[in-house]
This record gives C-alpha cells, structure tokens and sequence, in this order.
C-alpha cells in the first residue's frame, strides 16, 4: 500500500464524508400501512391466469404527515385483470392492511375407469395448478373482520 501524505489522507476522509452524506441524504422511507395477514376464513377467488407485470409508479407527494402509502394492485374483474393505481389514504385506526395474496394450489386430476367386469377404479392422470388470489384489504386488529377500505386522499 502507497503510503498517502497527511493532507491527502484529509482530503480523502472529507470525500467520503461527503459522499456518505449525500447518499443518506438521498434516502427516504415511505409510510406505509400497519401490515398484517389476512384472516384465515377469508376466501380465495379462483382466477384462470396471474396478472401481468407490477406497473411502476412514481410516487406523489404525500398530502399530510399522517397519510400512508398503499401500492397499487391488481384486481380481478371476473374476466380480465385491471390495474388500480396506489394512492396516498389516511390509515383506519385499529386496523391493519393485509397486501393481496397468491395462492397456486395443486390439484389431483382422475380418470373414472370401469372394468370390463364392471368394478369401478379411479386413476390418477396427473395433476394441475389451480391459481387462487385474495385482493388486498384492511382488517379490524380487535375482531380481524374486514374493515372496509381507507380514505383515498386528494393530490
């Protein structure tokens, strides 16, 4: 290692310094939501296909100090995906926001097969995914019942 002189080792320990501030100034944390799960009897909608891709988007000011960031997501119309933009909204109090879920299920696929002496037997053929989403929701934290949905906040 090439010893440096004391004022480039100065001026080194001031770059880095620098740079180090500058990156932690470029940080910021959006507020999010309280996150929790959802409740366990809350039931799945079987969809044929997963949605495409996540949209980005760039995220706007929040209005107040007090309004939280929930994403945007998918939403099945009962035929096709449609996008929901995220949006700024002022939390429920007690309430917690459960993110959308996929579940991808196997299922055993039978084949009924007679004898030619007539007995009856199931045969396995194989197996399918069955494609399983919950869209996201909030929940109460006191009783878990869904809590309706938040109030979106005007930009």
């Amino acid at each position: 290692m090439i010893p440096l002189p004391s004022c480039s080792r100065v001026l080194v320990a001031a770059c880095l310094s620098l740079c180090l501030a500058l990156i932690a100034s470029c940080t910021s944390v959006t507020p999010i939501p309280p996150q929790g799960p959802h409740d366990a009897t809350e039931p799945f909608l079987s969809v044929p296909k997963p949605p495409d891709i996540v949209h980005v988007q760039m995220l706007p000011p929040p209005p107040d100090d007090q309004s939280v960031w929930v994403d945007g997501q998918w939403q099945w119309s009962g035929r096709h995906w449609k996008w929901q933009e995220g949006q700024w909204v002022q939390p429920q109090k007690k309430a917690h926001y459960a993110q959308p879920d996929f579940v991808l299920t196997p299922e055993a696929d039978y084949q009924r097969v007679i004898s030619q002496e007539g007995a009856e037997s199931w045969v396995l053929r194989g197996y399918r995914a069955k494609l399983q989403f919950r869209p996201g929701r909030w929940y109460s934290t006191s009783d878990r019942a869904p809590a309706g949905s938040a109030s979106p906040l005007e930009r």
